[in-house]
């Protein structure tokens, strides 16, 4: 006999026992002692049933399987010997960190890893660069000689500029109006200093004609150094220049005209 069926017999009342007897005469009695002993014996079978459970819940039920607890054997980590110095280094407490989620690899094509804002970074000073590069060789390419020596004239004249106001009896005045070549000068022809031959080449070291004066033209060029003094052109030039001064006067005279009668007119 099983404990179950131990407790089910005995733990039940009297009355319980009868039911049981009679249940076996015959299937009709066992309906009539249902009905009758109702209330008592749902009563009984409940607390019989919870019995069972407590049985079943406290591994006392020999149908069940057996839960067995084994102590687990805690072994204290007490760190490891070094080698070099034998000193027992102390292990590193175990942080519990939050997963991040994996950062993604970019690789060249070369296979190494790159990183994206270092290569941007790279790739921005390299176009500001070539963009740079291109300016200076675009402005070589568009700047003369003469423009070129004439900007560092000027950025050399504001670095050494002292004040704006000069006399006549300035040194630096008298050096520079010494230094020039007048036409109207007798004793140029006699001059042999650095300062006169200074006059016969151009800013960029090429001869110029200075032997006399030379017809002037829209460019303000100056005649050749081999030029011999023949002017040889059809008057384009000149007519051109007489043209041009013809229309700046009369767009003078017109606005001048314009203005001086605008306060008598009434209408």
């Amino acid at each position: 006999m099983s404990r179950a069926d131990y407790l089910s017999k005995y733990l039940s009342g009297p009355e319980e026992k009868k039911k049981k007897k009679k249940s076996k005469k015959g299937s009709s009695a066992t309906n009539v002692a249902v009905i009758v002993g109702g209330v008592h014996s749902m009563k009984d079978e409940v607390e019989s049933q919870d019995a069972l459970l407590a049985t079943a819940q406290d591994g006392e039920n020999e149908y069940l399987p057996a839960k067995v607890e084994l102590p687990i054997a805690s072994k204290e980590n007490k760190g490891f010997k070094r080698i070099d110095n034998g000193q027992i280094s102390k292990p590193m407490e175990t942080q519990t960190v939050a997963k991040e989620q994996p950062k993604t690899v970019y690789r060249d094509q070369s296979g190494r890893i790159i990183d994206l804002d270092t290569k941007r970074q790279e790739m921005k000073e390299k176009a500001e660069k070539k963009a740079l590069e291109d300016e200076q060789l675009r402005d070589q390419i568009n700047t003369g000689d003469l423009d070129k020596l004439s900007r560092e004239e000027k950025t050399q004249a504001e670095s050494e500029a002292k004040r704006f106001a000069y006399s006549t009896t300035d040194k630096q005045y008298v050096d520079h109006m010494k230094s020039r070549r007048h036409f109207e000068d007798p004793m140029a022809s006699f001059e042999t200093t650095d300062n006169s031959r200074q006059e016969t080449t151009t800013k960029t070291g090429r001869p110029v004609y200075n032997e006399g004066i030379h017809p002037s033209n829209r460019f303000n060029i100056k005649a050749g150094y081999f030029w011999d003094g023949i002017d040889r052109s059809n008057g384009f030039e000149d007519r051109l220049l007489e043209k041009r001064n013809q229309q700046y006067v009369q767009k003078v005279t017109t606005k001048a005209s314009l203005e001086s009668y605008t306060e008598y007119d009434f209408e």
